[in-house]
């Protein structure tokens, strides 16, 4: 609140100075360098620095346009029929999530989501179903792509990334591991990161034959068997082949990476 005997008037500030201090940096040397940082001299220090660094930036930068091309797939491709009962459990895993939510605020979901959402529960709904979908859509692409490039996973691919991400994530057990995660989600990390490198290891030599070109000349559907790769989640290794139909395949999305990396600024 304003106080009125101080509202409007000037006023003056005496402050007092008890101490200064000045950073003083250690001298840049070798011996610096080997202490901190491991390295005998600052020119080798230096040069798995720079390394490093360039090493992260082409990362960075190829992830960059492998998001680009995934981004072109997704809007050219249509999904031609939806696995029903692997929609209604995410849909249903979905609901929970909030419901769950709601009950621990003591809320209703319908106060919960206009609280928390700013939407109604119809509107709460009909996302819930664009999530799904887009969600299902990812998975179905990406294990066409891998289908169509014979991009498979072996059984020591998939123990060595559920160690790998173990370790990353702090789990001592695999029970711990897969009581947060399931084999489908590694299975898709393990797909999507051969799927990355695959790309950035093709796309300059495929895209040589297909430069600036954004498009697959015709139109393709792809469908996913199980038999083309040693691991699946379950709802891939059923009877029904789903199908994804698609404007462009890798190829085009070799393209398309060319296309993006030849028109950079």
């Amino acid at each position: 609140t304003v106080n009125p005997d101080y509202a409007g008037k000037p006023v003056r500030f005496e402050v007092k100075i008890l101490k200064v201090y000045t950073q003083i940096l250690p001298e840049y040397t070798d011996a610096f360098v080997k202490q901190y940082f491991g390295y005998n001299t600052i020119a080798e220090f230096e040069a798995e620095l720079r390394k490093s660094l360039e090493d992260q930036n082409e990362y960075y930068k190829g992830y960059y346009h492998l998001s680009q091309a995934w981004d072109k797939l997704l809007t050219s491709s249509e999904v031609l029929a939806y696995p029903e009962a692997e929609y209604k459990e995410i849909y249903d895993q979905y609901v929970d999530t909030y419901e769950q939510a709601a009950a621990n605020a003591s809320m209703t979901l319908s106060e919960f989501l206009e609280l928390s959402e700013e939407m109604t529960e119809s509107e709460f709904y009909a996302s819930i179903d664009e999530k799904v979908k887009q969600a299902m859509k990812d998975e179905l692409i990406l294990y066409c792509l891998a289908a169509n490039e014979n991009i498979s996973i072996t059984r020591e691919e998939y123990d060595a990334a559920v160690a790998s991400y173990m370790v990353d994530m702090g789990y001592a057990t695999e029970q711990e591991f897969f009581a947060k995660y399931t084999q489908d989600e590694v299975v898709q990390s393990v797909l999507f990161d051969k799927l990355f490198d695959y790309i950035l290891d093709n796309v300059a030599r495929k895209a040589q034959e297909n430069r600036k070109t954004l498009n697959y000349t015709s139109t393709t559907t792809f469908h996913v068997y199980a038999s083309n790769m040693d691991l699946l989640p379950q709802f891939l290794s059923k009877t029904q082949n789903w199908a994804v139909k698609t404007g462009m395949g890798l190829m085009g999305m070799r393209a398309m990476y060319n296309y993006v990396t030849s028109h950079e600024e």
